[in-house]
């Protein structure tokens, strides 16, 4: 009886031990991979999509003026990811109110900005900023931090409801003054989302839908008195009366959908694409999608679908296995977050969804984009990397702890009189 406890017990502390050196891996193997490679894939598709602009142009005169911007674009998201990773994201506890004020005084800054007034004011220094995208992290941040603490009482109308309104009517109100509805409408989704996942309550959130939808419907009928164009009504018509007439749809569109055809099963090939000379404007940015699958064909934009579902999937199981309230809201935030822009960016280039203007995370050329969705990579990181060190502690005290293997029945003194009993 002694030497098979031992056995056991030997090999409970080898299981135990196996435990510890795997999670002593603080880095998640599978979203690693996809994030890499996405990171890859998009610089060569920014050149791929930018190199005969950027000869032509006389401004840049250089085939890789966007590939050289981009990749200090990413080295500068990289080392935001790594300061992301490093810091505990509990601290961002006490940081969040601050966080959310300084992205509403970027906000309100680009109003200052000096620029024609039928400009969309939505970047600072240049264009090199853009507050709309940090506010989408900004809100995640505070929201997840906010409700957490609130969660008893969500569900209240003034404790919990009527807040949590302000805070996006706030941020939402200055997004669509600048005016970026695209943004506005993910923050919205994001708001809800996170309020959906703290286990609110369904009738408060049909409610909050059907408040969306009403602002959503006063956008579109006053669109030209408020931005002084149609802009928006022009774009939903068009991707409306596309369902019976693809050529109805904008020219865009058209030319997206047409390149996303020509690219085949393999594409034509990497590099040899036609859309981004003709049709597709700045085809490195918001159309860049339609020029991977082109290029690479349907396998290659499937592959880059299959890399997103990857993030979904990892940065879901991160969330589920986060150690506080906290920890769960903010990876699930930011990893439907990213995937969100990527389904809306992927969605209107098949003609899926309306003209949105909304960037593919990790791969469309832009410095805000880029450095925000790697800060966001590394939060989730930080979370796996915290909840990992919190069951290495629990493993170590259990590997640690004195185990009696001398005795049977879990080391309790059997009287004789059972022992006498047992073996009859």
């Amino acid at each position: 009886m002694g030497a098979t406890n031992f056995v056991k017990g030997n090999a409970s502390i080898d299981t135990q031990a196996k435990n510890l050196k795997r999670m002593n891996l603080k880095i998640d193997t599978p979203l690693l991979i996809a994030v890499v490679i996405l990171l890859i894939l998009g610089l060569v598709m920014v050149f791929s999509s930018s190199m005969q602009y950027s000869i032509r142009n006389t401004t840049t005169n250089n085939p890789y003026f966007f590939l050289r911007r981009q990749v200090v674009f990413v080295v500068l998201g990289l080392a935001v990811a790594y300061v992301a990773y490093r810091v505990d994201y509990r601290w961002l506890r006490p940081l969040a109110p601050w966080i959310l004020v300084g992205t509403i005084v970027l906000l309100v800054a680009v109003f200052f900005v000096p620029l024609d007034v039928s400009v969309p004011k939505r970047a600072l220094f240049g264009g090199s900023i853009q507050p709309s995208e940090l506010a989408k992290v900004a809100v995640i941040i505070y929201l997840s931090v906010w409700i957490s603490r609130k969660k008893d009482q969500l569900n209240s109308l003034v404790s919990g409801v009527l807040p949590l309104g302000i805070i996006l009517g706030l941020v939402c109100g200055l997004i669509l003054a600048q005016p970026d509805i695209s943004a506005m409408l993910t923050v919205m989704f994001l708001g809800g989302l996170l309020f959906f996942m703290a286990d609110g309550s369904w009738r408060i959130m049909v409610i909050i839908i059907l408040f969306a939808l009403v602002i959503f419907g006063l956008i579109y009928v006053f669109s030209e008195p408020l931005f002084g164009t149609n802009y928006v009504q022009y774009r939903i018509e068009n991707y409306f009366g596309s369902w019976s007439d693809i050529s109805k749809t904008s020219d865009h569109i058209q030319h997206s959908v047409s390149a996303i055809i020509r690219g085949g099963w393999f594409g034509t090939p990497l590099g040899e694409g036609s859309s981004k000379f003709i049709g597709l404007p700045v085809p490195w940015t918001d159309s860049i999608f339609a020029v991977i699958v082109e290029e690479l064909g349907f396998f290659g934009g499937t592959f880059v679908i299959l890399l997103y579902g990857v993030i979904l999937w990892r940065g879901l199981k991160i969330a589920d296995e986060a150690p506080d309230m906290t920890g769960k809201l903010l990876a699930a935030g930011l990893t439907c977050w990213l995937v969100f822009e990527a389904i809306l960016n992927m969605g209107v280039m098949v003609n899926l969804f309306p003209v949105a203007g909304n960037a593919l995370p990790l791969i469309s050329y832009g410095g805000s984009m880029m450095v925000t969705s790697l800060g966001a990579i590394g939060l989730i990181f930080n979370i796996h990397r915290i909840s990992n060190e919190k069951k290495i502690a629990m493993e170590r005290r259990s590997l640690d702890a004195p185990v009696d293997l001398r005795r049977g029945d879990g080391g309790r003194r059997v009287s004789r009189s059972q022992r006498f009993t047992r073996t009859s």
